[in-house]
């Protein structure tokens, strides 16, 4: 067998975390619904991942030994099994031609360019809920809801200001 030739080193992908130009992660933002960032470090699973759903279910079994909710661990075995159809459709239509999009590369190396705004976005929303009241925020937040979702921003505005989530109640999702 001939030689191959020498190439050097690339770092196909590991977990960005450990990779010092890319310290805080391949998603760097992971926000509470009260826009909060958990103190915790946090790994984010995608449906097109193919070792996704096997995570998940151990994930679910784990939890069922514990204890957890058994809504909580069947919802999980229930995502699991909808990503997998995900998957098998998305092979189907790849075989077939329909979908033109690459496979999912989950430990593929870096493709995408860094957008500074995005990784300032954890202290930048720190920052601002230090500094703003929550009326300010509710007020902020129906403007910005006017700009982009003006079918759901009247529902954000005119509600109690102690419903936490109002746009809920009106059958949407900011």
């Amino acid at each position: 067998m001939p030689d191959r030739p020498q190439r050097p080193e690339v770092r196909k992908s590991g977990l960005f975390r450990n990779d010092p130009e890319t310290r805080e992660g391949k998603y760097p933002v992971l926000l509470r619904r009260d826009g909060t960032v958990p103190e915790w470090e946090w790994f984010v699973l995608g449906e097109r991942d193919p070792a996704a759903m096997d995570a998940i279910r151990a994930y679910a079994d784990s939890a069922e030994r514990r204890g957890y909710d058994l809504a909580y661990v069947n919802d999980l075995r229930a995502m699991a099994k909808s990503w997998e159809r995900s998957q098998t459709l998305e092979a189907r239509q790849r075989a077939d031609g329909t979908l033109t999009t690459k496979p999912a590369d989950p430990d593929g190396a870096r493709h995408r360019t860094d957008d500074p705004d995005v990784l300032q976005f954890p202290a930048t929303l720190a920052a601002f809920r230090a500094k703003v009241d929550r009326a300010a925020r509710r007020r902020l937040i129906a403007k910005a809801m006017e700009i982009f979702t003006p079918d759901l921003a009247g529902a954000y505005r005119d509600a109690d200001e102690s419903d936490p989530d109002p746009v809920a109640r009106k059958g949407g999702s900011a």
